[in-house]
């Protein structure tokens, strides 16, 4: 888990780095909040970070995109918080305890596709024809 000391120090600083980062990104981005998207996280999950669109296009095959909240738009490069996301690999869900890649409060904060609010993610889309494949 992450100490108290680690947490406080993130959090702090978790402003500064949205700040200065997000000003950059903004040029890498393309906007699509035209599509109507549905998170894919379990009902309990209080960070939605996984979700899918689809788009019928005019051929009749349909376009599906998918969604994943991007960490990489708070989290500078060598940080303390990329420091330690690294020794973790992936939050882990246990029946009994949740490990987390990210503190909670950075996690829900900014690296939530929250509804109604821009976010940023990293996004693919598959082209599937009208038999599935």
């Amino acid at each position: 888990m992450f100490d108290g000391r680690g947490v406080k120090k993130i959090t702090t600083f978790s402003p500064l780095l949205r700040r200065t980062i997000v000003e950059v990104q903004m040029v890498d981005r393309i906007d699509l909040t035209h599509l109507k998207v549905y998170a894919i996280d379990v009902d309990e999950a209080d960070e939605l970070d996984d979700a899918l669109s689809a788009t019928k296009l005019l051929d009749g095959r349909i376009k599906v995109w998918i969604h994943v909240a991007d960490p990489t738009s708070i989290v500078q490069p060598g940080s303390i918080i990329d420091r330690e996301a690294r020794k973790r690999g992936t939050s882990v869900f246990l029946p009994t305890a949740t490990y987390p890649m990210f503190p909670e409060k950075l996690a829900m904060e900014g690296m939530s596709l929250k509804q109604g609010k821009l976010c940023k993610a990293v996004t693919v889309s598959v082209v599937l024809r009208s038999d599935g494949r």
